[in-house]
């Protein structure tokens, strides 16, 4: 997180919890990005952060990790339960098609919306809508009367898919200090991988 002591917002970092910090004069151009810095506001040690903190923030990677889960999961469980529900459906095989892509339709609007949500409002308040839509996209395909319905609770899935595979990642890297960072967002793509395979 970049340190404070300018107003001004720049790019991506323009949300809440950002702000920018003009240079220096005594620092190098290097540390620069169009007049602002982007040395890093602490550089020490793994052991510089109590063993308590450490703690909390693995519990919390893990428990944001499951926004990782639940990605591959809605991604992957479709393959088996359209075996089940083609028939009772009596879907052809472009529906089943349809119920399948729609959630790659979704995730792509929810990817492009989640970034500018997530820098508006922060992060956390982004991932408990994303949770929420989550629960409502699960709660009307699990019980679909028909096709249709089926469909738009796959393409609410597909939103929260997306918004997720946006700020899962950059909300893991935010809270990780950089000695268990690595571990941290690559146990986001182990738990989207146990959610395939689920």
């Amino acid at each position: 997180m970049l340190c404070a002591s300018h107003s001004n917002r720049i790019g991506p970092f323009a949300g809440r919890g950002y702000r920018s910090v003009r240079a220096d004069a005594g620092r190098s151009q290097g540390d620069d990005v169009q007049g602002f810095s982007v040395a890093p506001v602490s550089e020490g040690p793994l052991t510089e952060v109590p063993a308590a903190g450490l703690r909390r923030i693995r519990l919390w990677g893990f428990l944001v990790a499951v926004g990782g889960f639940l990605f591959g999961f809605d991604t992957g469980v479709i393959s088996g339960a359209l075996l089940f529900i083609r028939s009772d459906f009596h879907m052809n095989s472009f529906e089943q098609g349809s119920v399948v892509s729609v959630l790659v339709l979704g995730a792509m609007a929810g990817a492009l919306m989640a970034g500018r949500l997530a820098d508006r409002y922060g992060r956390r308040q982004a991932l408990r809508l994303e949770g929420l839509v989550f629960l409502v996209g699960t709660a009307v395909a699990a019980f679909a009367p028909g096709y249709g319905v089926l469909l738009a609770g796959r393409l609410v899935l597909g939103l929260a898919v997306g918004a997720a595979s946006a700020t899962v990642p950059i909300y893991l890297s935010e809270i990780s200090p950089k000695g268990i960072r690595g571990r941290m967002l690559s146990l986001n793509q182990l738990m989207i991988t146990i959610g395939i395979l689920a």
